[in-house]
């Protein structure tokens, strides 16, 4: 698939959840760019980088519960 900039219903299918998901992660900052006719577009790329974000504080709390359960036992 082409990265590029790309509508709501095409960035959800990207990214694996439904319209109404895209719609309410955009309302709570996920990158986009609205035009001025109020078309939403989403550039995958940065949608990429910005999910990448919170797989790294993910693992790294992953991380920090292993570590504190080997403190514990």
């Amino acid at each position: 698939m082409l990265k590029g900039w790309k509508k709501i219903p095409d960035a959800a299918e990207y990214f694996g959840v439904s319209v109404r998901t895209m719609r309410t992660l955009l309302n709570e900052g996920f990158p986009h760019s609205t035009l001025p006719s109020g078309t939403k577009l989403i550039n995958l790329e940065d949608g990429d980088t910005y999910l990448r974000q919170f797989g790294n504080e993910q693992k790294n709390q992953e991380i920090i519960d292993d570590l504190l359960e080997g403190i514990a036992t």
